[in-house]
């Protein structure tokens, strides 16, 4: 027991977040003391079948024996349609998903996610979307906030196969997909040193995939 008690004394304390697709999962880790950034990644589960080998595969290659988990933070599932982009179909697929992910990370950690609305953790974090504007899709928007906030993280570039970037390097569209998970993570932080907040930046761009 005691050998258990200055096990655990050792291990650092973690607060995890997740952006959950059935395509990619964004993961973020901090510090839960400092608010230091420990890991930020993803999981692509593009090559498999169904929800169910995809979430046998979540796990894996991303998770440290040495954190203890404090916090989690999913994004809630989507409730409404988006026009062009979701369908019941989809909608109801992410919703299952999302619930199988969120069930698992509490079995792993003992901890039970706090679910975060997209809106409300942009709002409250000062990222303000236009939505008006149709030159880049508001997840394009978010990473650009959260690169520059980040601007010595070793974001994945790749060079662009197709579209009016052909040839050039450009951010690798999983890079999205782990912005948000930083965004989720920093919603309910009383931590303002530490926090994400887009106030006052200045932006420079470099094209994410298209």
């Amino acid at each position: 027991m005691e050998k258990e008690e200055k096990t655990l004394e050792n291990k650092r304390l973690v607060d995890l977040a997740f952006d959950i697709s059935t395509s990619v999962v964004g993961i973020c880790v901090l510090d839960s003391k400092t608010g230091e950034l420990v890991k930020l990644t993803h999981k692509k589960l593009v090559k498999f079948k169904d929800e169910y080998e995809k979430a046998d595969n979540f796990l894996s290659d991303w998770v440290e024996p040495s954190w203890k988990v404090r916090r989690i933070y999913i994004e809630e599932a989507a409730k409404k349609f988006t026009p062009g982009f979701s369908s019941a179909d989809t909608i109801m697929t992410l919703g299952r998903f999302n619930g199988i992910l969120s069930y698992m990370v509490y079995q792993l950690f003992g901890v039970k996610p706090i679910m975060v609305n997209v809106r409300s953790a942009r709002s409250k974090l000062n990222i303000k979307i236009d939505y008006k504007d149709k030159t880049s899709s508001t997840k394009d928007k978010v990473f650009l906030i959260v690169r520059t906030l980040n601007p010595n993280f070793p974001w994945i570039i790749r060079e662009a196969k197709s579209g009016q970037f052909k040839g050039q390097m450009i951010y690798d569209k999983v890079g999205e997909d782990m912005s948000d998970a930083r965004v989720y993570r920093d919603w309910e932080t009383d931590r303002k040193s530490t926090r994400l907040n887009s106030s006052h930046l200045k932006l420079s761009r470099m094209p994410s995939s298209a």
